[in-house]
């Protein structure tokens, strides 16, 4: 029995290569998914090539579909060079555009090193390499566990790309840092934040403060929740006014308070109360822990007084 993939494969090849059929624009974007799941870069270019010559508006997802199908194939070289096509067609590939590289780069301990030589190689030929190019390379190192490697790769990162890294370069980063139990790395990665002048953003915080919570002295993780708070005030995060630790980040910050006595932590239960974070068993494994059973949760704000300590 004939697939779907097959049979368009077979009547792409017989009447639309040959120009015997002249196939619509949604014809040709049917075609290019087909291609992007059947890994078939042939038919995801031919298909493109067709959009293109009628100077049909591509989207990103066509883009996308093009890069999945030359990734399916193991073509690493070319599904890097897409990335930057994506850019010079006036859109931005992000982390989303490169889930199909990362998912292929992560199945192998020698693919990121591969991939790190082909963008270098690809820069030496006068290639554009956008960020999110090395942005993947690096993420898939930390995911197999070769986190020093990323931080080689983030230092030579200038060499590779010229604009340089971003914040989801940091935050991509400062998440291995979080798994290693690594501040001192986390605390040059805020340094060079600051020096190139990258603003960080919700999950930035959020990641410094799981970093902070790997030290006996964790004070430092309450200076990054102040200044999380007083920067994100009017922001929107989650669907709610004001940046906030995500609720696995809060559990672990109250966890580290009740071990430790503080009376801070009834501060932050009171907090995922207000923001609906879900916390009940932690407060009765709080209140079994710590033996206080009638603290009234609702306390004073915090002093502004350490705002700006961690400074940016």
């Amino acid at each position: 029995m004939c697939t779907q993939y097959q049979g368009t494969s077979y009547i792409w090849k017989l009447r639309v290569v040959p120009n015997y059929l002249n196939p619509s624009d949604g014809i040709c974007t049917n075609a290019l998914n087909v291609a992007a799941r059947n890994a078939d870069p042939a038919l995801a270019t031919s298909a493109i090539r067709i959009l293109s010559s009628r100077r049909t508006a591509l989207s990103p997802y066509h883009y996308e579909a093009l890069l999945g199908a030359y990734i399916g194939s193991e073509d690493l070289n070319t599904a890097l060079r897409i990335l930057g096509v994506i850019q010079k067609a006036g859109f931005e590939p992000d982390s989303g555009t490169t889930r199909p590289i990362f998912t292929y780069l992560s199945s192998s301990e020698t693919l990121p090193s591969k991939a790190w030589k082909l963008l270098k190689s690809q820069s030496k030929e006068g290639h554009i390499i956008h960020i999110a190019a090395v942005n993947v390379v690096i993420e898939a190192c930390i995911r197999l566990g070769f986190f020093e490697r990323a931080v080689e790769m983030y230092k030579e990162l200038h060499t590779v790309c010229e604009t340089g890294p971003n914040i989801d370069t940091f935050n991509i980063i400062l998440q291995g840092a979080e798994r290693m139990g690594t501040k001192t790395t986390a605390m040059f990665l805020a340094s060079e934040m600051i020096a190139l002048g990258i603003k960080p953003d919700f999950l930035t915080y959020d990641r410094l403060i799981m970093v902070c919570l790997q030290e006996d002295d964790y004070e430092d993780a309450f200076r990054y929740l102040e200044e999380m708070i007083a920067v994100g005030m009017d922001k929107i995060e989650n669907g709610q006014k004001g940046w906030y630790m995500r609720k696995g980040t809060a559990v672990s910050l109250v966890e580290k308070c009740v071990k430790n006595h503080d009376k801070r932590a009834w501060e932050i239960l009171a907090e995922m109360d207000k923001r609906r974070l879900p916390n009940r068993m932690l407060k009765q494994w709080a209140t079994q822990l710590w033996g206080i059973k009638n603290l009234n949760p609702e306390v004073s704000p915090q002093s502004s007084d350490k705002l700006g300590q961690v400074a940016w």
